[in-house]
Order: C-alpha cells, then sequence, then structure tokens
C-alpha cells in the first residue's frame, strides 16, 4: 500500500521536475546506439565533449547534429573515429531524413576552431566595437532633454498633490480622480523616456578600454577552449 505524504518531500514538486526536465534536454542531445546506450559516456553531464553538438542543426530536416562513432582500419588495429552527422538520419532512418552526409569531427572542428580565431582576431573586433558605438552615438539624440522631464515631473508631481489635498478638503472626488489619473499616466510616459535618455547618456559614455579588458579576457578564454579540443583530437 502507497501513501502519498507531500511533507515528507526532501526537495519541492517544482524543483524535482525542473531537474528532471534539464536532464532530459541534455540526455536528448548525445547520439546512441540503436539500443539506447550513448556513443560514450560525457564526462561531465551538462556539458558536450564534442564541439557542435547542441548547436549544429542538420539542414534537410532541422534535426540535431551529433557524434556518430565508426571504425576504421583493419584488423587488429581499428579505431574509433568520430563523425558529425544527422542524429534524426541515424537513429530513425532516411524516411524521416534523407540526409546522410557526415563529415569527420577532428576536420570539422579544426574549421570552425580556424573560423572563429580569424573571426575574433583583435584588431577585427576593436574596429566592429569602434562602428559600433559610432553608429549608436549618430543614433543618439543631439540635445538632451532630461533637465527638461526632470522639471516636468516635478510639476506633475506637484498637481498631483494639490489634487490630493482637494480631495481631502472635500473637493469634487470624481473629477479629481481624473485628473490624477491622467497625471500619472503622464508621469509614466516621462519616467520611461527619463530612462531612455538614461541609457543613451551610459551608450554615449562607452567605456571602450573596460569592454576590450573584457573581450580579451574572453579571447583567452576561447584560445584556451581551442587548444583543449586540438589536443583532444591529436590523443583521439
Amino acid at each position: 500500500m502507497r501513501i502519498d505524504a507531500p511533507e515528507l518531500r526532501i526537495v519541492s514538486l517544482e524543483l524535482w521536475q525542473r531537474v528532471q526536465a534539464r536532464l532530459g534536454r541534455t540526455k536528448s542531445v548525445y547520439p546512441r546506439h540503436s539500443d539506447g546506450r550513448l556513443h560514450g559516456q560525457p564526462e561531465n553531464p551538462d556539458e558536450s565533449k564534442y564541439l557542435l553538438t547542441g548547436f549544429a542543426k542538420c539542414g534537410v530536416c532541422g534535426g540535431a547534429m551529433g557524434t556518430i562513432t565508426r571504425l576504421h582500419g583493419t584488423a587488429p588495429k581499428r579505431t574509433a573515429v568520430q563523425f558529425y552527422g544527422c542524429t534524426m538520419r541515424y537513429r530513425r532512418g532516411p524516411a524521416v531524413c534523407s540526409n546522410d552526409l557526415v563529415l569527420r569531427q577532428s576536420i570539422v572542428d579544426e574549421a570552425v576552431i580556424q573560423a572563429l580565431d580569424e573571426l575574433l582576431d583583435p584588431a577585427i573586433l576593436e574596429d566592429a566595437i569602434g562602428s559600433a558605438v559610432e553608429q549608436r552615438r549618430a543614433e543618439l539624440p543631439i540635445t538632451d532633454r532630461r533637465p527638461d522631464i526632470e522639471r516636468e515631473l516635478k510639476g506633475v508631481q506637484d498637481r498631483i498633490d494639490r489634487a490630493l489635498d482637494a480631495i481631502l478638503d472635500g473637493g469634487p472626488r470624481e473629477e479629481l480622480n481624473a485628473r490624477i489619473e491622467a497625471e500619472k499616466i503622464h508621469r509614466t510616459a516621462l519616467t520611461e523616456e527619463l530612462a531612455s535618455l538614461t541609457q543613451q547618456a551610459t551608450i554615449s559614455n562607452f567605456d571602450r578600454t573596460t569592454l576590450h579588458e573584457k573581450l580579451e579576457k574572453q579571447l583567452s578564454e576561447l584560445e584556451a577552449s581551442s587548444e583543449h579540443v586540438r589536443r583532444r583530437h591529436v590523443r583521439s
């Protein structure tokens, strides 16, 4: 006999469902044999050890591109070689997807890494950042309306306060309430405009030095990751 005892749960049902959903999403991106076994066990269950798994999509069916392992060479020196291919085709056959193209994983990974290295060259990034910042600055208003908006906001708040005082003094409640609601709408519009101008001013005073430092750090991390992928291919 089973008795439901939700008060004894260690974790909430909502948290349990979120964890199970994430595990399901993670599990779905790894290619499997026909009997359901994984093509190798990832070192971290939340990360794929394959560069494009979870990112690349099949151009025919839109399914995930995953790693397909095949044996190459002659016995007894046959070795496992990884290829990228459509997992929908591999799992469900040509009736689901006609794309039978497979590409050697080491070659594709190296091509992707090389393209990223060229694209993320510091000089190219610096030019792109400079162009983007200048273009954004050119789109900003020439005049700064913030002082005008702040004065208008103060006037709106003063009118709201006077209307509230009039209600407390026994004035026409319905008419004053309507005026207060109109002023509140006006105040909201002014507040949003002021926030937008503040954001634009932040962009105008953009600290490119800080951004370059962040980008250089990210580029260093990317280079380290790229080198890790290359070493893995050499070992395999």
